[in-house]
């Protein structure tokens, strides 16, 4: 969690560390958790810096659209009003999509392009997962947003356990659906250094 802060400082590099950290728990429940967190964080940020980055900044930049069409909608009355209920269901989409999107480039190499295919695949393949992700992701940044008295507090967990703990939780999840196709001549970086 340290290392996924210390490395998401200069914020362009917020999403190869956010890879790098799903790079690190994939691999820790993989292998019952006797990894070197340290090492393996390194080569995940190494391994993903170029496509963790451009998933990254189209990550936030269409983020940053929906957050803005939300408010709009939610303002506006009449005809704008009407599309409230379209653009939630498309944040619900986004969200599903990005949540997903980083644990597939962490376990899997392939192109970009792809790789978002097959994290909206893994999303559809289990929607009940799909939605437990969500919520697990959502509410507590949610949360922390909202209860400004407790800010202080809330940036001291996200500081140091938070992120790891959503991702722990997240990668616990959903290796039962990457490991199926993980195989030797396929995929996953993680098994391929593992081999090497």
């Amino acid at each position: 969690n340290i290392m996924f802060v210390l490395f998401s400082i200069p914020v362009i590099t917020i999403g190869p560390a956010y890879t790098a950290l799903y790079y690190v728990l994939l691999k820790a429940v993989k292998n019952e958790w006797e990894i070197n967190p340290f090492k393996e964080f390194w080569t995940g940020f190494k391994t993903n810096i170029k496509q963790g980055t451009i998933a990254g900044v189209i990550v936030t930049l269409l983020g940053i659209f929906l957050v803005m069409d939300i408010k709009i909608c939610t303002s506006a009355q009449g005809f704008i009003g009407a599309f409230k209920i379209p653009v939630y269901v498309l944040s619900i989409v986004f969200a599903s999509t990005a949540l997903y999107l980083f644990p597939t480039i962490a376990a899997f190499e392939n192109k970009l392009k792809k790789l978002v295919f097959n994290g909206i695949f893994f999303a559809i393949k289990n929607p009940l997962k799909m939605l437990i992700i969500i919520i697990i992701n959502v509410v507590p940044v949610v949360i922390s947003y909202i209860e400004t008295a407790n800010q202080p507090l809330y940036a001291f967990i996200w500081s140091f356990f938070g992120f790891g703990l959503l991702a722990a939780i997240g990668a616990t999840l959903l290796w039962p659906e990457f490991k199926p196709f993980i195989s030797n001549e396929n995929v996953s970086k993680s098994d391929a250094d593992s081999q090497a």
